[in-house]
């Protein structure tokens, strides 16, 4: 990540920054817990009509 030194602003950018971070992880963390929930249920699904 390139840090322009024109925006040295310090505490405000920081804080946004790490705002930012903390959203892209919460999102990561929530996008992988819907794709392992729809893989059990697919799995399940699957093993279940395998007759």
């Amino acid at each position: 990540m390139v840090v322009d030194p024109k925006i040295n602003q310090g505490r405000k950018l920081s804080l946004y920054e790490s705002m930012v971070f903390w959203f892209v992880k919460e999102f990561a963390k929530a996008i992988l817990g819907l794709a392992l929930v729809l893989g059990i249920v697919v799995f399940l699904w699957w093993i279940n009509t395998e007759d």
